[in-house]
């Protein structure tokens, strides 16, 4: 505790005292009237979930900042679409996009598109997640090509990945209209972030499924991005 006259004196020490941890407690005549602490960022469910052990960092993430968790929370009400362009911008929060295999894989591939799907991805200003699953269907896609998985470390450096639940299974098994099963694993991860996301696949049956789910949906491969 410090006195209301040693904070008039020496404001910038008692501040340097204050952190996420330690409050200051200012006195008058002896008795407690203020206590000064710092400002705690608004936490976020990509937050929580990190916390949990439910989410790894994208590790380009982890390296340059943690700007992946700054995504705002909103309030939840149904979200439009972005377009295959959308973007964050200083004004907006940044959007979340739930990346399936069928655009993952179209990055790394020897496949049309390929290019411009990177810059897309580079560009878009938004934050990638997956399901842990996508790691896996990425790395067994490689070694069916003969190709090593290292290759793959260009993409999942920019995707963040959440992990499987028992959870994750039960919203899957919830999902009344056909899918494939690996598929109906990645349309259960998505809701489950707890934020406004867009789910990005190229795979129509899937697109229609997430949007009767109400997840707004997106084909980067098949638009103009």
């Amino acid at each position: 505790m410090i006195t209301k006259r040693d904070l008039n004196q020496h404001t910038a020490a008692v501040l340097d005292r204050v952190d996420d941890a330690h409050d200051v407690v200012v006195t008058e005549r002896g008795r407690p009237r203020w206590r000064v602490s710092a400002v705690q960022d608004p936490d976020t469910s990509l937050a929580r979930l990190e916390r949990e052990g439910r989410y790894t960092l994208p590790p380009q993430t982890r390296h340059h900042g943690r700007n992946a968790l700054a995504v705002r929370s909103t309030p939840r009400r149904r979200q439009r679409p972005c377009s295959a362009s959308c973007a964050g911008t200083a004004n907006v929060p940044a959007v979340l996009i739930y990346l399936d295999s069928s655009v993952a894989l179209h990055t790394i591939l020897d496949v049309p598109g390929r290019e411009r799907l990177q810059v897309w991805m580079s560009t878009c200003g938004a934050t990638f997640l997956a399901s842990r699953l996508l790691r896996t269907e990425v790395v067994r896609v490689l070694r069916r090509v003969g190709r090593p998985p290292s290759d793959a470390a260009p993409l999942l450096d920019r995707v963040g990945l959440l992990e499987i639940t028992r959870e994750t299974h039960t919203v899957a098994e919830s999902i009344e209209r056909h899918v494939k099963t690996l598929d109906a694993l990645h349309l259960a991860t998505a809701p489950l972030v707890g934020e406004p996301i867009t789910t990005a696949t190229h795979d129509p049956t899937m697109k229609l499924v997430a949007e009767h789910l109400g997840l707004p949906a997106i084909d980067p491969v098949g638009q103009q991005v």
